[in-house]
């Protein structure tokens, strides 16, 4: 697929795109757990890149206009290093994310086509760069109701290394629980190394990665703790502090309207359900559904003793909701 064109005309408007070049920049990414688990093969400035624009997803909306200065001011490239980020985008499109299911490994690609709008022969500062979406990564950005990584977009931009922000988002994962265990083999596959001291990896990598992450992002109090079956290592298991900011609760994905925001809230605030309850319940039963129940409950409160344990348990009944976690 050819994706520059360098001659388009102007006052031609592109099709299925937006007009607008300026885009609100949210401090909440969402993304799959899948692609959370998975090992990105991104450059610095690629990683960044795609956390931009995974921070301005507009529900529906696959195509993405953006000015090179808005670009160069949000990744903080110096202005007129045109080549730099040129290079970055052509990356994003040509370089594959794999993702392993448990019967079949699914290959696919950020993005699908970028134009260079008014270029003819070099970027300008006032020209306009179009991101197309890839169709197949769509299921891993958008309708992100259940089984869903959110993390900050300040806190992810600040990271240097490529291995502090792959740590901080498999952080964001298990945020609720302050806790993540993985085997050497699972680290490695995310992380994309291949070590066969993993006491290498330990010392030259995640460790300063995690010093990285405590001293630039909401993450704090983290430590590292060796998993052994017998005398052998097996796995790690990591503990951390997860710093969430007030208004973090009030953003969800781009698939989310205000009346489900409210629910969502609701079900945290009122009910005292986890972020992953209230998402999985908002997922699987109907607004009017949900009203029914917490009408239900509201009639029952007083003889309730455990508001939250009694709220999971009827919706598991009367509506046969799963809250067991699956990436």
């Amino acid at each position: 697929m050819k994706y520059k064109e360098l001659s388009r005309p102007p006052s031609k408007k592109l099709p299925h795109e937006l007009d607008e070049t300026k885009h609100k920049v949210r401090n909440t990414i969402f993304q799959s757990n899948y692609l959370t688990n998975t090992y990105l093969p991104f450059s610095k400035t690629e990683s960044n890149i795609m956390a931009i624009i995974l921070a301005t997803l507009k529900k529906e909306t696959r195509v993405y206009n953006w000015r090179v200065r808005d670009l160069l001011k949000y990744l903080k490239i110096s202005d007129r290093n045109y080549t730099f980020l040129t290079n970055a985008l052509d990356g994003l499109y040509e370089k594959s994310i794999v993702i392993k299911h448990q019967t079949e490994t699914e290959k696919i690609r950020l993005l699908s086509r970028i134009i260079y709008v008014d270029s003819v022969s070099v970027l300008k500062m006032d020209d306009t760069v179009s991101l197309t979406i890839s169709e197949e990564i769509v299921p891993h950005l958008f309708n992100l109701k259940t089984y869903f990584t959110s993390y900050e977009t300040k806190s992810y931009l600040r990271l240097q290394s490529l291995m502090a922000k792959k740590l901080y988002t498999l952080f964001a994962q298990y945020k609720n629980t302050g806790a993540v265990l993985k085997t050497k083999e699972e680290l490695q596959t995310v992380l994309g190394t291949n070590y066969k001291d993993f006491s290498v990896l330990m010392a030259k990598n995640i460790k300063p990665a995690i010093k990285e992450i405590e001293e630039v992002t909401n993450v704090n109090d983290i430590s590292i703790h060796p998993i052994k079956s017998g005398r052998v290592i097996t796995c790690y298991k990591f503990m951390f502090g997860w710093q969430t900011p007030q208004l973090e609760l009030t953003l969800l994905p781009p698939s989310m309207n205000s009346k489900q925001l409210s629910l969502y809230e609701k079900l945290l605030q009122i009910y005292h359900l986890t972020n992953h309850q209230a998402s999985t319940i908002l997922g699987h039963v109907s607004e009017k559904e949900i009203h029914k129940n917490l009408h239900l409950i509201q009639q029952n409160k007083k003889d309730i003793k455990n508001l939250s344990a009694y709220t999971v348990a009827l919706f598991k009944d009367r509506n046969g909701v799963n809250f067991i976690k699956e990436f």
